[in-house]
């Protein structure tokens, strides 16, 4: 027996390998569906749009869409007591960096969950 069936024989739902013990109900054959000629979708002659940039526009309190948001996926952060500091990096979110400008005219605010936080 290979090591899969014996970790799922041996191991039952704890194995690692428990999704593979479920057999297909559909046929090999019917599974992958590929090839066939391609199909015309429409008949407009306008272009289309654009993409938008990812992320979504934040919507400020008077109902205006403000700057778009997004993930800042690199920081680093410092806890001191009373203080909780989060370090965003200049190469890595250069576009973060400037919308906040210098910080002290009111660019960024901070949403505080208890385990969680939404810096805008």
């Amino acid at each position: 027996a290979d090591a899969v069936n014996t970790s799922i024989y041996s191991r039952g739902d704890s194995s690692y390998y428990h999704a593979h013990r479920r057999k297909a109900d559909i046929s090999e054959e019917h599974r992958i569906v590929s090839g066939g000629a391609p199909q015309k979708l429409g008949e407009s002659s306008e272009p289309l749009p654009e993409p938008k940039a990812p992320g979504r526009a934040m919507m400020t309190e008077d109902g205006d869409l403000g700057r778009p948001e997004r993930q800042i996926l690199n920081y680093a952060w410092g806890d001191e007591k009373e203080t909780v500091k989060v370090y965003v990096s200049a190469e890595s979110e250069p576009e973060a960096l400037a919308a906040a400008g210098d910080g002290k005219s009111g660019e960024v605010e901070v949403d505080w969950q208890p385990r969680s936080f939404k810096l805008r």
